[in-house]
């Protein structure tokens, strides 16, 4: 083994615990970054796959009335794949119990005994509304779970000419209310004084008496211009009063779970990097004080020889092994912290799929920012060294 080897192996068990605890630090710090990337770059996945398995909206347009064979017509507009003409309204909704708690439900119009083409439901208890059953309703998830609603059990809604008993046939998530916003305005609402509920059509406009629809639901085929298409649609809806027309990044829902998403990914990027600093600076004053308390033997080295470049490549050795071992360690820890986190996440946001797969850009930019830092915070103690008279 050469001289500068054995000096390095040496020196590094002489202080082989304060090594130990930086890159300890450094594998907190890639871990927790590589853990925090994976996971959100999971979650990202998860939120598309869910919105395309179930033909979440491109766009939603609001009128104040329009017949049902209107969805036709507007079917034809060129980029339009789908259309789902539908009532949405609200309706007071009793829950079962002798002391029945009383609030306002969103009720929305669906077929029965097949999905809408447009803003599919996914069952997660019972099953979806069938043909001939003009009392059954679909109950959305995360209201069912608070209120411990499940099939079977008996609501009533409040009608315009007096009160119907339904039963629930379904627990379902729905991608418009994956996070249950009641709109823009009202974004946070608790689910003990509001709901959403997916009632069959026929059964809904009796209740209201508005035996029309008075929202169009639609998805655009791929790679359209969704501004000029909707401004198309627009003006073939225009005898049916236009109200207001909502983009997908405009949905309450998906606009709060893209803002909660972006948050994630910032502190993702963020609170590693304060590890890694704390690794880095540790690193700089453990090589500055090793330099001074060997200042005399360093200074015979070069008498006997050594060059600035063998003195600074190996005191970048004592960086580059924390670095490693650090980079390496923590993106093995960090790959398998990614699905618990991605898993806990998803749990509590009640997405409706988990999609997790390997992203070699976590291991790649953890293997940089573990290393990287490493050596810059050794090069400066390194160059003093080389510079020893």
């Amino acid at each position: 083994m050469k001289m500068l080897s054995k000096k390095l192996v040496r020196d590094l068990l002489a202080s082989k615990w304060l090594f130990l605890a930086i890159t300890v630090v450094i594998i907190l710090g890639v871990a927790l970054f590589g853990a925090a990337l994976m996971a959100f770059q999971n979650l990202n996945t998860s939120y598309n796959y869910s919105y395309d398995k179930l033909h979440f909206a491109d766009f939603t347009v609001t009128v104040k009335d329009a017949p049902a064979d209107s969805v036709t017509a507007l079917e034809q507009v060129s980029g339009i794949e789908a259309v789902t003409g539908r009532l949405n309204t609200d309706i007071g909704l009793t829950l079962p119990g002798e002391n029945g708690h009383s609030l306002i439900a969103r009720a929305i119009s669906m077929p029965v005994g097949q999905q809408p083409s447009v803003n599919e439901v996914k069952i997660e208890a019972g099953t979806y509304l069938v043909s001939g059953d003009s009392n059954g309703l679909l109950v959305e998830k995360s209201f069912a779970d608070y209120h411990h609603l499940a099939p079977g059990d008996t609501l009533i809604l409040n009608g315009r000419n007096g009160d119907a008993d339904f039963h629930i046939t379904g627990v379902v998530t729905s991608p418009e209310y994956i996070f249950p916003a009641k709109s823009r305005n009202e974004f946070f609402v608790s689910p003990a004084t509001w709901g959403v509920i997916f009632v069959p059509y026929d059964a809904l406009a009796g209740l209201t008496g508005q035996d029309a629809i008075n929202e169009f639901c639609v998805t655009v085929t791929p790679d359209a211009d969704v501004p000029e298409i909707m401004t198309q649609f627009a003006a073939q809806a225009a005898p049916y009063s236009v109200l207001e027309t909502v983009t997908r990044a405009e949905q309450p829902s998906n606009a709060g779970l893209s803002l909660d998403l972006q948050e994630f990914g910032e502190m993702a990027e963020i609170f590693p990097l304060l590890f890694l600093f704390v690794g880095a600076m540790t690193t700089y004053i453990l090589l500055t004080r090793i330099i001074q308390r060997q200042r005399g033997q360093l200074g015979l080295m070069r008498a006997l020889g050594y060059s600035r470049g063998q003195l600074l490549v190996h005191f970048l050795s004592f960086a580059l092994i924390i670095g490693v071992a650090g980079a390496v360690a923590g993106i093995a820890i960090g790959y398998f912290l990614a699905g618990t986190i991605t898993h806990l996440y998803i749990g509590m946001l009640g997405l409706p799929y988990t999609v997790t797969s390997v992203h070699w850009i976590a291991f790649e930019e953890g293997l940089v920012i573990g290393i990287l830092p490493s050596l810059i915070a050794g090069i400066f103690p390194a160059l003093a060294a080389s510079r020893l008279q």
